[in-house]
């Protein structure tokens, strides 16, 4: 079962509906940041989901290692 992480995918798009709605009726003189704070949100989204599935690909790695080649009881002394 997956953690619940605080900026899942649902949380990221209910912000983003949010700050769309925000551009539609802002004054011209702000579009343009709104538009980069959402250049900014997709971003930071993207970067969260690589490092999760990377963190994850560790994990998984280091379960398998663990269970392949066990600590000798020598080493737990240590």
């Amino acid at each position: 079962m997956a953690e619940q992480h605080p900026l899942d995918h649902s949380k990221v798009a209910s912000i983003r509906e949010w700050v769309t709605g925000l551009f539609k009726t802002a004054p011209q003189s702000d579009k343009e940041r709104i538009d980069r704070l959402l250049q900014d949100l997709s971003s930071a989204h993207w970067r969260m989901d690589k490092v999760r599935a990377e963190l994850e690909f560790t994990s998984r790695n280091l379960a398998f290692t663990r269970r392949e080649r066990p600590l000798d009881q020598t080493e737990e002394k240590k």
